[in-house]
């Protein structure tokens, strides 16, 4: 068998797949997906996959009409420290549609380990 890592993009509520409980999806005011003109998928870190780990991560951004998020940070996240980066920086990476501005967006994200035959691939957003 080997390995396939998906990567989801909530939207809608979903609860516990780790030791803490999945956040509520954004209230359509923080929410900008919507806003997205090209998506930068998160990567699976390696280590998190070697050692099957599953998790979520809540993160904040502002954008100011520029087309590119600004002040991106992790609110929240389980386990702590080990999918972080990689959601940061889908959302540092994305295109948004220029002059949407809106200063307090939420997007949570939640990492899955599946197991089914096929090659290894990167994460899907969903």
């Amino acid at each position: 068998m080997k390995l396939h890592y998906s990567l989801i993009l909530v939207a809608s509520a979903i609860s516990g797949c780790a030791t803490k409980q999945l956040p509520e999806p954004s209230a359509p005011e923080f929410r900008c997906d919507m806003a997205i003109a090209k998506q930068a998928l998160a990567g699976y870190p390696r280590r998190a996959a070697e050692k099957k780990i599953e998790g979520w991560v809540v993160v904040t951004y502002e954008l100011d009409g520029s087309a590119k998020a600004k002040n991106v940070r992790v609110s929240e996240s389980e386990p702590i420290d080990v999918f972080d980066s990689s959601a940061v920086r889908s959302i540092a990476d994305s295109v948004f549609k220029v002059g949407v501005v809106q200063k307090r967006c939420r997007q949570v994200f939640q990492f899955n380990y599946q197991r089914s035959s096929g090659r290894i691939e990167t994460p899907v957003h969903r």
